[in-house]
């Protein structure tokens, strides 16, 4: 996503869910949110698993503001379904902070918060999703906010049972009006009369917010789009936007996790590229996959092409480029396709795991690298670095308990020189490492102490904390010329907003 704070000076953003977003579910915001723009990244952590009286899985979100000196654990706000202000009531199985995306929505100076709640009911039309977008202000988010579904008057689509509408939120400027635009991934949405085949809904935003003027609903039964709508596709699962082409407009990019009409590889995964425009988003459309000609690797059942995307400019050229996981590969891999003035393309492109020479870690099993990513520049050399989240690596003899691999960005693409391997066992990092902690399910690059280096935030939502069961916490690196560093990381967990409870699941955020 082009960096919005050109066109508003505003200071980057932050989210244990990131927003330009990578991704997918479990939310994160965007390295451009500054809800208060007091030149701060601040963080919203998802918490789709916390209970509600006895309503369980109902979600949360917990917001902290950043200051100078990081994360102000003495200014957090706990949003539910149940909070003053925000429309509906939470309910067991809403998921509400499963997905979370910021963005510059109306024409002030202040982030907006967007935030899922993937299987809210609509109506009588259960699970079908919700969107709940929050807006900034000097005081931080208020509760001036809208709520969107498929049911929403002038939305494109019909809600049904399972849509999950808001499964992945994404925020671009696919328009280049100066304002962000909201992506949401439906990926039960039919298409046609094809069940679960997925689509993507886009608002645009204006000087007053978000409307539903223009909006859009694509499907891979759409003209133009490349690909066919297959029954359990999911087209919509993972989101990914920036400008690949360098043309003022942002781009976006779909994973669903079919490899289209190749019954014989489900699950292997495959990714559209929707192309900006000055009205819009576009059918100017790309269709990669590992049977793609110049992508290396091959398509084979449960690979996961897809499971999560990152975008940003690795090797400094003015181009963003597309990194793609596939953590279900052997141990899994990460594909990095580049970005040039024609879009993206294959000429160059790379595939890196931990059997790749220089890169710390090892191959044991299924280790998911690649399970969550995340791009910033971490050590301000004008060049974007990839965060990759390892879910089960193995630390010594304790299996899954996690780790995170950052991979410094280039002149010609990524490199293995400087690359390092964070985990719970670490010298320095607060925490140890325990057997199904699954650090790295979660990563998002921020500026909270406002210097100018993002940060690395890592999500372990299944920490035990006491005897507390998977109630979660989530790391916070400092980044340095070196990459990351451990001096003065922080820990967190969700005392810093509410009560700690078992399943919480607290730092999910991208």
């Amino acid at each position: 996503m082009k960096n919005l704070s050109k066109l508003i000076t505003v200071a980057s953003v932050l989210t244990l869910l990131v927003t330009l977003p990578p991704s997918p579910a479990w939310g994160t915001v965007d390295v451009n949110c500054d809800f208060d723009s007091d030149g701060y990244s601040d963080v919203a952590i998802g918490t789709p698993g916390e209970g509600l009286g006895s309503e369980v899985l109902a979600g949360a979100v917990g917001l902290a503001y950043g200051s100078q000196s990081g994360i102000d654990t003495l200014r957090t706000r706990f949003l539910t379904q149940n909070s003053a202000g925000i429309t509906g009531s939470a309910e067991s199985g809403d998921g509400f902070g499963w997905s979370l995306a910021c963005g510059f929505f109306n024409a002030d100076l202040y982030a907006d918060l967007a935030i899922g709640a993937r299987e809210d009911w609509d109506n009588a039309d259960s699970y079908a999703g919700t969107v709940t977008v929050m807006y900034g202000s000097a005081a931080g988010i208020q509760t001036d906010h809208q709520q969107w579904s498929l049911a929403s008057p002038g939305i494109v689509g019909e809600p049904d049972f399972e849509d999950w509408f808001g499964w992945a939120l994404a925020a671009g400027d696919f328009d280049g009006d100066g304002l962000s635009d909201l992506a949401i991934g439906a990926p039960g949405e039919e298409a046609g009369s094809i069940s679960k085949a997925g689509a993507l809904n886009i608002l645009y935003g204006s000087p007053t917010g978000l409307t539903d003027a223009r909006n859009h609903q694509f499907t891979q039964s759409t003209v133009g789009v490349k690909g066919s709508p297959y029954l359990n596709e999911e087209w919509g699962r993972a989101l990914a936007v920036d400008d690949f082409d360098a043309d003022g407009f942002d781009d976006i990019a779909i994973a669903s996790r079919w490899l289209d009409g190749v019954s014989t590889t489900d699950d292997a995964g495959e990714v559209n590229v929707l192309y900006g425009s000055d009205t819009g988003l576009s059918v100017r459309d790309q269709l990669w996959s590992q049977n793609t000609s110049g992508i290396g690797g091959e398509a084979e059942e449960d690979d996961g092409f897809g499971t999560s995307l990152a975008a940003g400019d690795v090797d400094g050229d003015g181009d963003a480029d597309l990194a793609i996981g596939v953590p279900h590969e052997t141990s899994g891999i990460i594909h990095l396709i580049p970005g040039s003035q024609a879009g993206l393309t294959s000429v160059g492109s790379e595939i890196w795991g931990q059997d790749t020479t220089g890169i710390a870690g090892s191959t044991d099993g299924a280790d998911g690298f690649g399970w969550r990513l995340a791009i910033g520049d971490v050590d301000h050399d004008g060049r974007m670095d990839l965060a990759i989240g390892v879910r089960f690596e193995s630390v010594g003899a304790i299996d899954g308990a996690g780790a995170v691999n950052l991979i410094r960005g280039g002149q010609a693409g990524l490199t293995s020189s400087g690359n390092e391997l964070w985990t719970q066992a670490s010298p320095g990092i607060r925490g140890a490492a325990e057997i199904g902690d699954n650090f790295g399910s979660a990563v998002a690059t921020v500026d909270v102490n406002g210097d100018g280096r993002l940060d690395l935030l890592i999500g372990v939502p299944y920490e035990d904390i006491g005897t507390d069961d998977e109630a979660g916490v989530f790391h916070l690196l400092y980044g340095a010329t070196s990459g990351v560093t451990s001096v003065d990381n922080a820990i967190f967990d969700q005392s810093i907003v509410q009560s700690i409870e078992p399943g919480d699941e607290f730092g999910l955020f991208g």
